[in-house]
Order: C-alpha cells, then structure tokens, then sequence
C-alpha cells in the first residue's frame, strides 16, 4: 500500500514522487470506514540557474595638463631641470626672463612629447638670467618641431588660466665685462684697459673708430678666464683716432695667436659684442706728404688736434718759417685728407706746417696779434715737407679685386701720368697687363684693370709719362714712356696672395 512504497523510499533517504495511474482500479471506501487517508504529490523545486554578473569599469579620465619646476641655480651651462611636466598634445617648455612680474624675453626652450616626463632639461643664455624666472607650456599648433611664437605656438590654457609656472634663480654666472677710462696717449703707444671681465681665455683688441663703429684692429693682448686688471694694449699712437673701441674676444684657434673673426670672435652677451668705447687724448700732430704743388693747393695725409686749431702753412727761409701761404681750421680729433689752398704764388723747395690755437674771434685767424702757435710738452712743433720731391709710387701686397684688378695705394705726381701694371719676366718686368691714368698730385688709391690670364706672383707698377695725346696710352709705339729718376724707371714690385689659377 501507500505506507508500505513511503516506508521503502524513505529507508533508502530518499524523497520520491508515487501516483496511481488513473486508469487503474482505486478502492473506494465506505461510509463506515473511520478514517480516510490523503495522499499528496511531492514535486521537485526547480533550482535557479547562476548567471554570471559583470562590475562596469570606470570611465578614464582624460590627461590634464601639469607643469612643477623647483627654485635652482643657474651656471654657465644655462641648464634648467623642469620636475614633472604633462602635455596633452606635443608641445614646448619655454623659459622666460621676468618683466616686472610677467614673463618677459624668452631664453630658451626645449620640445615634449605628448604624455608625462620628469626632469626636462631646458637650456637658457644665463647672461640674461633674472632671479626670478617664469617657465610655461606652450602648443606646437604649426609647423611641426618649429617654434611659432608669437604665432600658433600660444600658451596652454585650462579652465583654471595659463599653464606657467615661476621659480627663483640663484644666478652663479661670470658676466663678462669691459671697463675702460678715457685717457691720454703719447709715445709710449699703449692704453690701459681698467678691468676685462672674462668666461674664458680670450683677448681685449682696441679698434679704431669708423663713424662710431669699431674699424680696424690697431692691437691686441691676452686674457685669462675672471677678472684681469689693467691689461696693456699696446700700437703706434699716429694709427690711433680720438675714438676708440676695446673689444673682448675669445680664444678659440691656436694658442697665442690672435686670429681675429676667424676662430677668436667677439664674445657676445643678448646678441650685444662686449665692447667699450673711449677717448683718448692724443699729442698733436701733423702728417704729410712730400708733394708739387698742383692747383696752388696741398693735401695734408693727417692731422690731430684735441682742441679747434688751425693748420697753417708757411715758406722756408733757412730752414725756418717765413711767410704764411695758407691756413685751414679744424674741428677737435683727427682730420684726415685736408686741403689747403694757398695764397699766392710764393713755394719753397721745403714748406713748414705749424699748428695754432683759435683762441680769439672762434674762426677767425688772428695771428699775430693772436691765435699763437701750440706747444706741446711746452714746446712748437714744426712739420715740413718738400715740394720737389719728384714722383713716386707705393705699392703693397694684394689679392685681385674681383678677380681682375689691383689697388694702387699711393701715387705722386707733378704731371699726369699713367700707372701700368707688368708681370714678371726671368725676374724683370715684363707683358703690360693693363694701366690707369692719374692727373698730378696725390692719388690715393689708384684701381687698375688687368688681364688675370697673365698674372705672376710678382707684379710691378711703373710710372709712364703722357707725353702725347692726354689721356690716351701711347706705347712702346709712341711717346708715353717711363718715368726715371737718376736714370731708373720709377716702378714698385708687389705680391699676388692667390694668383688664379690658368
């Protein structure tokens, strides 16, 4: 029965499921039975099925841009570390001098990747180093590795401003320096630079003045790295203007050597050459030429004078001043190429130039009655030249000028000439290579066209009269034939530093 099939299951521990079949036969019972016995259907409870759960991942967020630099010192090298910098995009870290709190000049930058980094080296020109110093982020919008500012390449900005950050400098760096005092110079050829503050070995030149700039060096001496104190410069006093200019340069090439704009070149601060300009006293001081008389007039080469004066030129009377033929007056400094028209037709074999003060009517020449002669050291000076000197010529070493010509530095004449140009022959002179012609008197810098097909290492200018048609070159078929003194043509060698090649 029933009881019986529940008993068996359960004594096996089991829980199991019996139904009658509803076609078989079920007895009924009846009403005199006592009890009536229910039976109940035990079903399985379904198990739920375990479905695997995902935790969402956080959403990144997206780079920021961060910027941290630490106060340090600034050396020699210019080398800035920044600590820790992001960038959103490729860009520059950029180092600016302070201005009144605000970045000013830019003094260096250097370019970063897209991501973090930490110590990025930026390196500045420490000679314009500020104590304080502001560093920003800045785009590379343009070109890509070019530095667009101001331009594209504009600060990186976020919600919170600009992305700049500022540090103080503990600047330890060696400024060079010049300092020099205007001074006196006399025939001990030198000048006295007071203080040459160097980064290196290297050099002070002292230039001569070209309309305010430095011209050509007159002399140079040595420097040690630091502070050197009252360097000697020394050259001839008679090159000097009333204007000069010391110069520091480095000592890049061969020891010893001043290769001036080649290895040793001016040491430079803010793109500025460390240079000092100064006056210098200098004696006065006449320079002229022996030289004819052309058109009732002479050309003095050079004159010095620190104060307005007048050139004034006299006869010979036994070797001393006679009569005044001619007086100019002149400005303070150094005069070069004065001409002096004289009065007159007195000339002397030997004339006389004496410089006089202007100290009465300013530009009026009141001698005798005032504007004396000046002394120098408590002396007159008396300058002299001759006027009969005959004719001469300089010449010096060149290169060609453009290829195909030569400079005459010096001819004088008393009468016009031509100024012809040979090679070198078996050591003789030889081809003509080309002439110019020059009036009488005193030619400076004479240009000569030549055949450069026909250049030897050695060239000789020879004076030839023009004795025929003027101005028109007449030989050796024609009357244009050498000058000669004592019975030797007037000629001057030179050398050719790069003779062309042919």
């Amino acid at each position: 029965g029933l009881e019986r099939v529940f008993a068996e299951q359960l004594g096996d521990g089991l829980l199991a499921l019996s139904a009658c079949r509803q076609d078989e036969a079920v007895p009924t019972a009846t009403p005199t039975t006592a009890a009536v016995v229910a039976t109940a259907t035990l079903r399985p409870v379904p198990t739920a099925t375990q479905v695997p759960t995902t935790t969402p991942s956080p959403t990144p967020e997206p780079l920021q841009p961060v910027l941290e630099v630490s106060n340090q010192v600034v050396g020699e090298d210019g080398r800035l570390t920044v600590d820790q910098v992001v960038a959103v995009v490729p860009g520059w870290l950029v180092v600016a001098a302070d201005d009144a709190g605000q970045p000013g000049a830019i003094l260096g930058r250097s370019p970063v990747s897209a991501g973090p980094h930490s110590d990025v080296v930026v390196t500045i020109d420490p000679y314009r180093a500020t104590p304080l110093l502001h560093v920003a982020l800045h785009l590379d919008a343009g070109q890509p590795g070019e530095f667009e500012y101001p331009g594209v390449d504009e600060v990186v900005t976020t919600p919170a401003g600009a992305v700049v950050a500022t540090f103080a400098a503990d600047i330890q760096v060696l400024v060079p320096a010049l300092v020099v005092a205007d001074q006196a110079m006399d025939d001990s050829n030198q000048v006295v630079v007071a203080l040459v503050v160097a980064p290196g070995p290297g050099w002070v030149a002292v230039h001569q003045d070209v309309a305010g700039e430095p011209g050509p060096v007159l002399g140079q001496s040595p420097v040690q790295a630091g502070e050197n104190e009252n360097v000697v410069v020394k050259f001839p006093w008679r090159s000097a203007t009333t204007q000069l200019h010391a110069v520091l340069y480095s000592a890049a090439g061969e020891p010893g050597i001043f290769e001036h704009l080649e290895a040793d070149v001016p040491v430079v601060i803010n793109g500025v050459p460390v240079r000092a300009q100064f006056t210098v006293q200098l004696p006065p001081d006449v320079f002229v030429l022996n030289q004819p008389v052309v058109d009732n007039q002479i050309v003095v080469e050079r004159v010095v004078v620190n104060e307005p004066a007048w050139l004034v030129v006299y006869t010979d009377l036994n070797g001393s001043v006679n009569l005044i033929v001619g007086q100019v007056l002149l400005s303070p400094g150094v005069t070069e190429g004065v001409l002096v028209p004289l009065t007159g037709r007195d000339k002397t074999a030997v004339m006389h130039i004496m410089l006089h003060e202007d100290s009465g009517t300013a530009g009026t020449f009141e001698y005798p009655a005032g504007d004396q002669p000046l002394r120098y050291e408590g002396r007159l000076q008396l300058f002299s030249f001759r006027t009969e000197a005959g004719n001469y010529v300089i010449t010096a070493d060149q290169a060609l000028l453009d290829g195909d010509a030569i400079v005459v530095p010096l001819v004088v004449m008393d009468t016009p000439a031509w100024v012809v140009v040979q090679a070198e022959a078996d050591g003789v002179p030889g081809a003509i290579l080309g002439q110019t012609w020059v009036p009488a008197g005193v030619n400076r810098g004479v240009l000569v066209t030549i055949d450069p097909g026909q250049v030897t290492e050695t060239l000789y200018v020879t004076l030839h009269m023009d004795g025929g048609e003027l101005e028109l070159f007449e030989y050796p078929d024609g009357p244009d034939l050498p000058l000669q003194r004592n019975r030797t043509p007037v000629r001057a060698p030179f050398r050719v530093l790069a003779v062309p090649a042919g």
